[in-house]
């Protein structure tokens, strides 16, 4: 796209949350969106994604910063452990345990505490932060569930 001279001057003042961030359409999206001008949150299933992201957009003036929750208690999950019961017969409850241990999260995430962390990164002083990881894992801030 041509952008006609500075691509900064287009998104400035602009936010915008990508989601699925961290390769693929959503990374190309929050590179090119930065360096249009815009402020650039990005979520990712991964920190490594992330930081990647957060890299490429280092001394263009635009904060990226990571929101990485655990399982989520959304539809979206619910329907994905809907399939695990059909395909192997478990019970909801056996089907969620087995999530949770796998991933060593000791609780799903309301989404409201994913809204929660995000908030922050968007307000005006979030300039003064770039770079950081905000894991919503379900443990305590001392680590513990």
């Amino acid at each position: 796209m041509n952008l006609n001279g500075n691509p900064t001057r287009h998104l400035a003042g602009k936010t915008v949350v990508i989601t699925g961030g961290g390769r693929g359409i959503g990374a190309a999206a929050a590179h090119t969106l930065a360096h249009a001008g815009a402020t650039v949150a990005v979520t990712a299933r991964n920190e490594e994604q992330v930081v990647d992201v957060a890299s490429q957009t280092k001394g263009t003036g635009v904060t990226v910063s990571a929101v990485c929750p655990g399982y989520v208690d959304t539809p979206l999950l619910n329907e994905s452990i809907g399939r695990i019961m059909q395909r192997t017969g478990q019970p909801w409850e056996t089907a969620m345990s087995a999530i949770l241990e796998d991933s060593d999260q000791p609780r799903l995430i309301r989404a409201e505490e994913v809204a929660d962390a995000i908030l922050p990164l968007l307000l005006r002083d979030a300039d003064r932060t770039s770079g950081e990881t905000i894991v919503i894992d379900g443990n305590d801030a001392q680590g513990g569930p």
